[in-house]
């Protein structure tokens, strides 16, 4: 009845021009439905989107109770985050990364995995390759021992890099290098330069 009369009262365009508009309104309002849908699906992502990189204290809501510099980049489920954590623990508690050298397989079987699928989760979840993340923990166990007067008065520099896995002189200053920025001789120096400064402002706090 209403197009009847629309076609009575009304132009042929007229009426074609109403049915465009109508038309295009529902499909407004199609549009709006559905994006408000979307938006109360995907609330989470929306209101907090993903973070591509996590800071390390994720760590801790995972169980680690003592957090390094390692990141996790993605949430993990509860089985992957399973084999992570036993990698990181493989690291900082058992130290394997001072096995000299240290085989893929090996840590592969901690985690009762195959060397490709380890490798995957390493890059998935922590964004580095099976040598990266052996060499991080090696340059962080050097580092410390350096910060460490009685370790380094009674450990020459080089040992302490062989004690920490490291295999020669020459890769040894590569990979310190590649991750602090300095050679170990250069970051060494900067050290004690620090210590000092440290000590010279503790003893005129005293005397003042």
């Amino acid at each position: 009845m209403m197009l009847l009369y629309l076609y009575n009262n009304i132009h042929t365009k007229e009426i074609t021009d109403i049915l465009s508009n109508m038309v295009y309104d529902l499909l407004m309002i199609i549009v709006l439905i559905a994006g408000l849908v979307y938006i109360f699906r995907n609330k989470r992502f929306i209101v907090h989107p993903p973070i591509k990189r996590l800071p390390s204290q994720i760590l801790k809501k995972l169980g680690r109770k003592y957090p390094s510099d390692i990141t996790i980049k993605n949430y993990p489920d509860p089985k992957t985050r399973s084999k992570l954590l036993t990698l990181i623990s493989c690291m900082e508690e058992e130290q394997l990364f001072k096995n000299n050298p240290l085989k893929r397989k090996i840590l592969a079987k901690k985690i009762n995995t195959s060397i490709p699928k380890m490798n995957i989760i390493l890059h998935r979840y922590l964004d580095v390759s099976f040598n990266v993340f052996v060499n991080y923990y090696r340059v962080d166990a050097v580092k410390k021992q350096l910060r460490d007067p009685v370790q380094r008065r009674s450990n020459p520099l080089f040992n302490i890099a062989h004690e920490c896995g490291f295999r020669s002189k020459t890769s040894f200053v590569r990979i310190f290098k590649d991750f602090t920025g300095f050679s170990p001789i250069r970051y060494f120096r900067n050290l004690l330069k620090e210590e000092r400064m440290t000590h010279q402002s503790r003893t005129l706090s005293k005397m003042i």
